[in-house]
Order: structure tokens, then sequence, then C-alpha cells
């Protein structure tokens, strides 16, 4: 039994104890921005959007190597993220085309937008998630290569990173729901493919998440006094500013604000994850195994939370109700699909980005 939370950074660098479980949080709270309930709690969903998808951006970037080479990276990351992305594809369509009388001609339109891999083109809109990551991740790899990793002074390397956030807020709005014509067709952009108009935010998040793993003592994130300020500044920001940020929509209201308010989050979350890191009970060992299945849980839970809800609703009349029960839906089928199909079936859990393919086998190949 480690008495450490961090030990396990020397132990094993692939799988690093405390970012598990923030993942498992993380992963909770982008379900819970996703259910019924925000209806019914008031500031709720400006409270969780205000950081939890700039947290995975900096939470990526915290698990950056950026001594991969470049083939190796790609490599690496479309096994886990694009493999699985196309793998939920064909087998949402699948059903689709045996399971309902949809038109060849609609699921084929359907299929198509979702290789745009952006916003509403999407069935499963939180699938967006996978091909951006994909892509930011090559982003990061290039830009590090041939620029940023050159830098040495860390102010200028923030300089760097303010400047570059700044103009990926100002380049928000320019392709979000613009009309534009081609081949005599006038197209309603949600986004440009894979969602290239967030890179600049989402590129800024990851490599402050490589600065921070760089730069910050682990055992700051297993402070209370870390835990405690970071809370209440989150809290404080959120409570004073109506500021919303959410970067589905191409929200991002305040430059000053909302940054403020992703990093305290992210902090916080890191922080809590290192306290509970030091109990190791069952919370410890449940946002552990959370975290470890985090793919499973972001591809599966939306349909099980839709379904659920609309049939309790239905039935209770009461939609908070409703929303609590399809929460322990959206997490127990994901659950129940990883642990019946998935876990003892490496093949195929491979395909839904499970088990990373060996360093060794891809240096060889690469």
């Amino acid at each position: 039994m480690l008495t450490d939370p961090f030990e396990s950074l020397e132990m094993n660098p692939d799988r690093i104890l405390y970012l598990d479980i923030a993942k498992g949080i993380g992963i909770l709270l982008v379900i819970l921005g996703h259910n019924y309930i925000k209806a019914s709690v008031s500031g709720m969903e400006q409270f969780i959007f205000s950081f939890h998808m700039p947290f995975f951006f900096l939470l990526s970037g915290m698990l950056f190597k950026p001594d991969y080479p470049l083939l190796m990276l790609f490599k690496r990351r479309f096994a886990t993220l694009i493999r699985p992305y196309l793998v939920t594809i064909l087998l949402l369509y699948s059903v689709y085309f045996f399971y309902t009388d949809t038109k060849l001609m609609t699921l084929l339109r359907r299929v198509g937008g979702s290789f745009y891999a952006s916003g509403n083109y999407i069935e499963w809109a939180q699938l967006w998630f996978l091909p951006h990551l994909f892509l930011l991740n090559l982003f990061a790899g290039v830009l590090f290569l041939l620029f940023y990793g050159r830098i040495k002074w860390l102010w200028l390397r923030l300089v760097f990173l303010a400047a570059m956030l700044w103009a990926g807020v100002a380049f928000l709005p320019i392709y979000y729901m613009k009309e534009v014509s081609i081949a005599g067709q006038t197209i309603l952009l949600d986004g440009l493919p894979a969602s290239v108009d967030l890179l600049l935010i989402t590129a800024t998040y990851f490599l402050i998440g490589y600065e921070i793993r760089q730069l910050v003592p682990e055992r700051f994130f297993a402070s209370i006094w870390t835990l405690i300020i970071s809370g209440l500044l989150l809290i404080v920001l959120n409570v004073i500013f109506p500021y919303r940020l959410d970067l589905f929509f191409r929200i991002y209201d305040s430059y000053l604000v909302n940054t403020l308010e992703a990093l305290s989050g992210s902090v916080f979350l890191l922080s809590l994850s290192g306290q509970i890191a030091q109990h190791q009970n069952w919370l410890f060992r449940t946002l552990k195994y959370f975290g470890q299945i985090t793919i499973i849980l972001l591809i599966f839970h939306q349909p099980a939370q839709t379904i659920t809800f609309g049939h309790i609703k239905r039935m209770v009349g009461n939609p908070f109700l409703a929303g609590l029960i399809s929460f322990l839906a959206s997490v127990g089928v994901p659950v129940l699909i990883y642990q019946l199909i998935l876990k003892d079936n490496s093949r195929l859990a491979s395909w839904f980005g499970l088990h990373q393919p060996d360093r060794s086998k891809l240096e060889t190949n690469a």
C-alpha cells in the first residue's frame, strides 16, 4: 500500500495516482454538466462549465511527453482517440441501419457530418472531444518542436501563452454559426472541422498543464491550503461575475475572469485529488476506477442519460428526480459495458482506446 499519493510518479510514470482520481472527478462533472439536473439547480451549469473542459485539456497537457517522435505520437493518439471515435460512429449508425426505418441517404448524410467531427454535426455531441484532442496533441507536438520548446525563459513562454489565448478568444465567433457558400449551396458552419477554431484556446490550457507538471512540486496539490484558496477563488468568481464559458457553443465571455475560473477550478480539482489520494478508501478506489475508464464514460453516458431521463420523467413527472436517476444510469451503464463486455476482451477494449499500444513496438515501426 502506498503511503505517499505521489510515490507512483517514480514507480510508474505512465499511471499517476492523483491524476487518475482527477480524471475520475472530471468525467463525473462532464456527465453532470450534461444532465437535466442543472435546469433545477440555479448556477450549477455556470459553475461546472467555468472550468471542467479547460481542466481536461490542462490535464492532458500534464501527461504530454514532448520527447515522443511525431510519428509515434500520431500512432498512439490515433489508437486511443480516433479509433474509438470511428468505432463508436460505426456502432451508432449500424444500430440506426438495422433497427430503425431511417432512410439510407439520411444515414449517409449523418455519417458524413460525423466526419466533420465538430459540434452538432455529430449525433452524440460529446464525441467532439476525441478528434479535437487528437488534433491538439499533434498541434502541441509540432508547436513544441518548432517554437515553444526553444523558448528558454519561463516569463516569455507565459507571455506567449497569454497572447495565444487572447487570439483564440478573439477568433471564436468567426466560424461559429456562419453561413458560407460552397458549390452554389449555403452551409451553416457549426465551427471548423474537428473544432480547429478552438485550437488556440485548448492548446493554451494544454501547455499550461505541461508547465505545471514540469515546474510545480507535486506536494503542492496535497496541501489543504491549495484546496481552500483555489476553491474559494473559484466560488467567489462564479458568484460575483455572470460570465459564461462553453467551448462547445464558442462562449468565452471574459478573457480575464473565465481564465481565472478555469485555472482556479483546475487547481482545485488537482488539489482535491491529492487530498483523496492520501486516504486509499472506497472513494479513492471508485474515482481511480472512473479515471481509468474515462473514455467509456465519455462515449456512452449521453444515450443512457437521455433515454433514462425521458422514461423516468414520464413515470414520476419530477424532472429533478428523473435527472438524478438518469445521472446514475449514465454512470452505471458505461460501467456495465466495460465490466461485462470490454474488461476481459483486450482486443475489443483496444478498439475503444483502453489499452495503449506498446511504446517499444511503436518505436520499432516508426
